[in-house]
This record gives structure tokens, C-alpha cells and sequence, in this order.
């Protein structure tokens, strides 16, 4: 499997080392738990952290707005893992959904959100409801307000290439 999360270039670098440093708790709260992977047989694929690729802000959006995107692909599907169900995958993108919108809440500065999507691909369609299969996991995308104090996560302003 390969995780990766994918932030606004002028997200809090506090936020940026957060989710780099997610590994016990996606285990423990996504996989172990909803998609019934052993943790002590488990490595990773990959798994990172992506700052977008746009160099700059298009106009339309807001100064105080970011987005993250978190996926998790490569994900073997019931036929791959018979111990997993249509719903195991709900489930874990919903838990996905709670762990990245507490660090974002954390991390980033009161009167700021963050638009999150998440995304799980398997290497498999399953039904997603009516006559529709997807190898695509997803949700609609929700709002997250940051709750974080701006003083001790302030946002990231300056080239990318001069960030600590």
C-alpha cells in the first residue's frame, strides 16, 4: 500500500510534519482496524507527504482557504484479501476522514480551512452502490476550520525552497 497526502505549498509546516509522522496512528485506526492488516508482517509500499504542484495560488480561491487530499492506494480488494468486505473500505476511508480532519483542526491556525478529500483505490471495482462498481473509495469532499492558534502555526509564506 502507498499513502500520501497532498497539502496547499503555504500549509503550516507543523501540519506538513504531522502528517509525515501519521504511521502509527493510520495503522492502528485505518488498516489494522478497518482493513484487517497485520502490523507486525506490514510494510509499507511508500508513503508521503506532497506539497501541491501549482506554483501559485489561482485567483478564485481564497487566501485563507487550503487543500489536502489524502489517499491510500494499492489496496487489495475483497478478492485480493477475502478478510475484507464491500464496507471495510467505507469504513476505513471514514476513519480516514477523522484522522487527517484532527490534525488538520490541530494544526492548522483558527480562520483558516482546509477543503479535505479522501481517496482509497483499490486494485479492484467493487459495488458502490446501484448499479455503479469504482476501484475509487470516496467521499464528497468536507470543510475543515482550523482551531489551531496562529501564533504557534502560523502560515507557511515564502519560497519553498527556503523552508525549514
Amino acid at each position: 500500500m502507498k499513502a500520501k497526502s497532498v497539502l496547499s505549498a503555504d500549509a503550516p509546516r507543523a501540519l506538513e510534519r504531522a502528517l509525515d509522522d501519521i504511521d502509527n496512528e493510520l495503522m492502528d485506526e485505518v488498516l489494522v482496524r478497518h482493513l484487517k492488516v497485520n502490523s507486525g508482517t506490514f510494510e509499507w509500499g511508500d508513503r508521503f507527504v506532497q506539497t501541491c504542484d501549482f506554483s501559485r495560488r489561482p485567483e478564485r480561491v481564497a487566501p485563507e482557504v487550503h487543500i489536502c487530499i489524502a489517499t491510500l492506494t494499492m489496496v487489495s480488494g475483497p478478492t485480493g484479501n477475502r478478510d475484507r468486505a464491500y464496507n471495510d473500505f467505507t469504513r476505513a476511508r471514514d476513519a480516514m476522514v477523522e484522522l487527517w480532519t484532527r490534525k488538520l483542526q490541530q494544526f492548522v491556525p483558527r480562520g483558516y480551512r482546509t477543503r479535505l478529500s479522501v481517496i482509497i483505490a483499490l486494485d479492484e471495482t467493487i459495488p458502490q452502490g446501484g448499479d455503479v462498481e469504482s476501484n475509487l473509495v470516496e467521499g464528497t469532499h468536507i470543510w475543515v476550520a482550523g482551531e489551531a492558534d496562529p501564533k504557534k502555526y502560523p502560515i507557511y509564506k515564502g519560497k519553498r525552497s527556503k523552508r525549514d
